[in-house]
């Protein structure tokens, strides 16, 4: 069963003071332990890359860019300390985004199966804080509650 792209659309507009909203599915079993992101989710949610004062760190055939520490709420006011990671492949050049540590302690406590679709918004100009809402499919066609994220601003720092 398919989600509603609109449903997911309208629970991001609810939120009128979101300033970036992406949504990604939770497709395969690897995800589970480290989360690729695409190019458009990055660009739009986490820290970026500046190549003119980074020090990249190469590790077999990657060579990694960036790494950010990020905090992923929930709505009910919950916070996840998960790190960012940019990398590049040496030989092609692709670039790899991805949460790499503490983010198989999200799925975890959260509980995410392959087939949800995660929905994440930047409320601030701070792109190290991400608010994410779980759409389980059994869900989608169900009324979402009319609220809004707690704040998780403040919990950033009790990691």
């Amino acid at each position: 069963r398919s989600f509603s792209r609109s449903f997911s659309h309208s629970l991001a507009r609810s939120h009128a003071s979101a300033m970036d909203v992406v949504e990604k599915r939770m497709s395969n079993r690897e995800y589970m332990s480290r989360f690729r992101l695409n190019t458009k989710f990055a660009s739009a949610l986490l820290p970026s890359y500046d190549h003119r004062t980074a020090a990249p760190t190469i590790y077999g055939a990657l060579e990694r860019l960036l790494l950010a520490d990020i905090t992923v709420c929930t709505i009910d006011g919950r916070a996840f300390p998960v790190v960012y990671e940019l990398a590049r492949t040496i030989k092609n050049d692709w670039l790899h985004h991805r949460f790499t540590t503490g983010w198989a302690e999200v799925v975890r406590q959260l509980g995410i199966e392959i087939g949800d679709m995660l929905v994440f918004e930047r409320w601030t100009e701070d792109r190290t804080i991400l608010t994410m809402t779980i759409l389980k499919e059994h869900s989608v066609d169900k009324e979402k509650p009319d609220q809004k994220p707690k704040t998780c601003a403040e919990k950033k720092g009790q990691f």
